[in-house]
């Protein structure tokens, strides 16, 4: 496996927090997190059978956005997520630091609102650090140098 995360397993990372309410099989989350968790080479066929709709949004986001890339680059599936998703409600994705980390629990603050996100893909945050959250799960870890004082 590649250290470089790769467009199917950044979508395999957002879409983790979805998979037990998509009413996927054991076997299939299991398989989901090891993409997202870069054990495992991602299958494309295999995340748009267990996620048409999401996948489908972001083929409709890439044929309308103009971007010269293929549909399942890096910076397109970022742009989907960071864009389109992002933009409100239940599955808005958001930006926060992070400022307590202990276990797999993550106290983040996110504009004015603090709130304890889930590290369930391991990525361990530290102190500062600016992560993208998606249903309260740490997705990715965007860098530190925050409003908050190392």
């Amino acid at each position: 496996m590649s250290e470089q995360l790769s467009g199917p397993q950044l979508f395999a990372r957002y879409v983790v927090p979805c998979a037990e309410s998509r009413g996927l099989s054991q076997e299939d989350i299991e398989r989901l997190m090891r993409i997202a968790k870069c054990e495992e080479d991602p299958d494309v066929i295999f995340l748009e059978r267990c996620f048409p709709k999401p996948v489908g949004e972001m083929r409709e986001f890439w044929l309308s956005s103009g971007f010269v890339c293929l549909l399942w680059d890096k910076h397109m599936v970022q742009m989907f997520w960071w864009q389109h998703k992002g933009q409100g409600g239940d599955c808005a994705v958001k930006i926060a630091t992070v400022c307590f980390a202990v276990g797999r629990g993550v106290r983040v603050i996110s504009g004015s609102d603090t709130f304890v996100a889930l590290d369930a893909l391991n990525l361990c945050p530290q102190l500062g650090d600016n992560v993208r959250i998606h249903l309260r799960t740490v997705i990715e870890i965007i860098g530190p140098e925050s409003a908050i004082a190392r």
